[in-house]
């Protein structure tokens, strides 16, 4: 009778919590299309810090990699965050988060990225990090793969160098 008791108590909580995620789990295909929006910040080599966001807020990047121009510090390296926005809670392993950068028209760098599980107020983000910029313009294109629609976003961050 003890082993019976020991197993009906052991089955309940799993019951429970396998009834309760039934009635509020909501397919993967019923989850609604996620939303990327993009920041990119600087790494100054010079002081171990990251500028603001250039794409919320661009600045003159002349000669960035020597410090000069508006940059505030010494960069060839760039942080570019992917800042998802879906329903708190969710998760999809099948969407990623899908970085192309092109120089010139020619693409330079492409990765995908899983996306982590949405928080509570409805984020969450993924990074890349991009090595010898400074001195090219550069031309940023993200979007979220294994859901439709996927219009890509696009930044541009004008670096140039020069005498």
């Amino acid at each position: 009778m003890k082993i019976r008791r020991r197993i009906l108590f052991a089955a309940v909580p799993v019951l429970a919590l396998a009834a309760a995620g039934a009635l509020y789990a909501r397919p993967r295909s019923q989850t609604p299309p996620y939303r990327v929006a993009l920041k990119a910040m600087l790494f100054y080599s010079d002081k171990g810090t990251f500028s603001g966001d250039l794409v919320a807020r661009p600045v003159e990047l002349w000669n960035t990699p020597a410090g000069e121009g508006r940059a505030g510090g010494s960069s060839n390296e760039l942080l570019v965050v992917a800042d998802v926005r879906g329903e708190g809670g969710s998760y999809v392993p099948e969407r990623k988060v899908q970085l192309t950068v092109t120089e010139n028209g020619r693409q330079v760098f492409q990765r995908a990225e899983e996306t982590g599980i949405v928080n509570t107020s409805g984020h969450t983000y993924v990074a890349f990090w991009l090595y010898g910029t400074g001195c090219r313009r550069i031309r940023l294109s993200a979007r979220i793969l294994g859901q439709t629609p996927s219009t890509p976003v696009t930044a541009t961050i004008p670096f140039a160098c020069g005498e």
